[in-house]
C-alpha cells in the first residue's frame, strides 16, 4: 500500500479533470460509423409526388431536384435519377461548404416532348433520385472502408420518385 501524500499528485489529478472532458469520446454512435444521408422533402422540386405535363406545356423543360442532409461531413453525396427504371444521369455533390444540409441540389431536367427524352410518349412515367454515401451499383450503396474486424463501414440511401402523367400533344419543334 502507498503511504506516500496525496498533495504530489494533487496537479495531475487537476490537469486530467481540465483536459479529458476537452477531449473527444469516439463512441458507436458518433464518430465510428456511418450515418444516413436524407433527402429532404420540403426542399423537393417539384413538390408533391405527381405532375401532369399539360398538351400546351409538353415543350417547356420540366426540372426536378432535391436538397441532401448528411451529419457525415466528409461524405461525398452520389446520385442517380431514373425514369421508368431506366438510368438518365448520375453525378457526385462534394461538401466543400462542411454544411449538414448540401448547398448544391441534385438536379435533372428534361424538356419532354424532344424526340430523345425519356418522357416523349404520352402516359404515366416514374421519375426516381436516388443518392447514396458511396459509390451506386444499378441501385445499391456499395460498402467501403472494410474494417479489421473483416465487416465493412455500412453504407445507405435514400430516394424520392414522382409521378409524371404527359398527356398527348405536339412534338417540340
Amino acid at each position: 500500500m502507498d503511504l506516500r501524500p496525496a498533495r504530489p499528485r494533487l496537479p495531475a489529478l487537476l490537469l486530467a479533470l481540465v483536459v479529458l472532458p476537452a477531449c473527444p469520446i469516439l463512441t458507436r454512435d458518433n464518430y465510428l460509423e456511418n450515418r444516413p444521408p436524407r433527402l429532404v422533402e420540403e426542399l423537393s422540386r417539384p413538390e408533391g409526388y405527381e405532375v401532369r405535363v399539360r398538351a400546351e406545356e409538353g415543350c417547356a423543360p420540366l426540372e426536378f431536384s432535391a436538397r441532401v442532409d448528411d451529419p457525415d461531413l466528409d461524405d461525398d453525396i452520389r446520385y442517380r435519377w431514373f425514369v421508368d427504371d431506366v438510368l438518365v444521369a448520375d453525378g457526385v455533390v462534394r461538401n466543400t461548404d462542411l454544411e449538414q444540409l448540401r448547398a448544391v441540389p441534385l438536379s435533372w431536367s428534361e424538356i419532354p416532348r424532344v424526340p430523345d427524352s425519356p418522357l416523349r410518349e404520352p402516359g404515366t412515367h416514374v421519375v426516381e433520385l436516388i443518392a447514396a454515401d458511396a459509390e451506386i451499383l444499378g441501385r445499391e450503396p456499395q460498402p467501403r472502408r472494410p474494417r479489421p474486424d473483416g465487416g465493412g463501414d455500412p453504407t445507405y440511401a435514400d430516394s424520392r420518385a414522382w409521378v409524371v402523367t404527359v398527356e398527348p400533344g405536339p412534338p417540340c419543334p
